[in-house]
């Protein structure tokens, strides 16, 4: 059985930020991660920031965490809001 070649990042975040493809959870955790990880490894883009930018990453960064922690009682409004502010966001990154 061949295995799937990894997706590249902007790809799945291409794929991510479709309207026509509906939000779900592993979205929102895969754009937690990637959040993270540039984070964690100091991205350039990150450190070019203006403030204003880096607050609203935050903002959604903790929106779509907040989200995830809820659980089921989220609606499917919150879950798509939270999906398309942070993979806005997440492409601001990739760029």
């Amino acid at each position: 059985m061949p295995i799937a070649a990894p997706q590249s990042a902007g790809s799945r975040i291409d794929r991510i930020r479709d309207p026509a493809r509906p939000a779900c959870r592993d979205d929102l955790i895969w754009l937690l991660h990637a959040v993270k990880k540039k984070v964690a490894d100091g991205a350039p883009a990150l450190q070019e920031l203006p403030r204003p930018q880096l607050i609203a990453l935050f903002r959604d960064f903790a929106e779509a965490a907040l989200v995830l922690l809820h659980g089921r009682t989220c609606t499917a409004d919150e879950l798509e809001r939270a999906r398309r502010s942070l993979a806005d966001a997440v492409a601001m990154l990739y760029d």
